[in-house]
């Protein structure tokens, strides 16, 4: 059996605007053992993104410059939420995603499930074959080279050498054993959508503001309403249709019923309802943002649109049944 030898860079870090990116791509489990679902995956996830720092990066961007248009990016500027460092981690772990902050530091971390875009792309490949357990075809081996690194101007202005641990797996598989990401062009496509929308929520909750007051939910219908505005909304989401005749109780409309529910509906506001003065120059999903910041209440939706989030969610419901 002919035999391939591949080599997969796993760590990369690199600064873009004053902000410290790092990506990790660990193929080890929570046991400390060697995570096979990671290795199998390897093929699949470097073809997927050649440069997956980069793509994090661009990702990073935008939902940047959607949470704070015309804003710099820069620490110096008391209008955004200060970030030092970014970390994206991508391992074999439960679940599909999550952020973690330390807002002491101003630093964050996402951490993307394998098991779930392992997952993801094997229900839409055609041709996927993973790497059999004890397969006497196959086999695998880690080496681990240290790289200096010059930072010769960094976001504080001190120039330093630092020193990185650069991991470098080599897989050696048998040919028929490689996902055969030439012939899954369609579910290579479908799973790159979906990892880019992923990151782009768990993104949000890098850079949005969270105060006093804030719902969980409302947290979770901002990311999923910028993951829509930046162009990778879930392909099973569906605009709910909530009977008009349910909403005559206004402690009871439900608006803020969190991720894609709440998503919609910021989205429609922000395409569709005019800002008061106070906030004409800002987009709704960024006024919004920055009432975020100290402390919240509804009367935000009032502050930036004139209208009580109460109307506004009719208004949204009777569009969304005139449709």
């Amino acid at each position: 059996m002919t035999s391939v030898n591949y080599k997969y860079k796993l760590n990369s870090d690199k600064y873009d605007n004053n902000i410290h990116y790092i990506f990790e791509y660990r193929t080890d489990n929570d046991n400390n053992g060697t995570s096979e679902k990671a290795l199998n995956f390897l093929p699949v996830f470097f073809e997927l993104f050649n440069d997956p720092l980069d793509e994090f990066i661009g990702l990073s961007n935008k939902v940047f410059e959607t949470l704070y248009p015309n804003q710099e990016n820069s620490r110096s500027n008391d209008n955004v939420k200060k970030i030092k460092q970014i970390t994206y981690v991508v391992r074999d772990m439960d679940g599909v995603a999550y952020t973690t902050n330390d807002f002491d530091n101003y630093t964050a971390e996402i951490h993307l499930s394998i098991g779930y875009i392992f997952d993801y792309y094997k229900h839409r490949a055609k041709n996927f074959h993973s790497i059999r357990k004890n397969n006497n075809d196959s086999s695998q081996s880690d080496s681990t080279a240290t790289v200096t690194k010059i930072i010769l101007k960094n976001p504080d202005g001190v120039t330093e050498t630092t020193v990185i641990t650069t991991t470098v797996v080599t897989t050696i598989v048998s040919k028929k054993d490689i996902p055969n990401v030439t012939l899954e062009q369609e579910a290579m496509n479908e799973l790159r959508y979906e990892v880019r929308g992923v990151l782009s929520h768990e993104l949000v909750h890098v850079w949005q503001f969270s105060c006093d007051g804030l719902s969980g939910n409302l947290i979770e219908g901002i990311a999923d309403a910028v993951r829509l505005m930046v162009g990778y909304p879930a392909k099973h989401w569906v605009e709910n249709i909530v009977p008009i005749d349910e909403c005559n109780d206004s402690k009871n409309i439900p608006w803020d019923v969190g991720y894609d529910g709440t998503g919609f509906f910021l989205n429609w506001i922000q395409n569709n309802v005019t800002n008061t003065e106070e906030f004409k120059d800002m987009t709704f999903i960024s006024a919004l943002n920055k009432q975020c910041r100290y402390r919240f209440t509804n009367q935000a939706f009032k502050n930036i649109t004139s209208h009580n989030v109460e109307d506004l969610f009719i208004y949204y419901q009777i569009s969304l049944q005139d449709k």
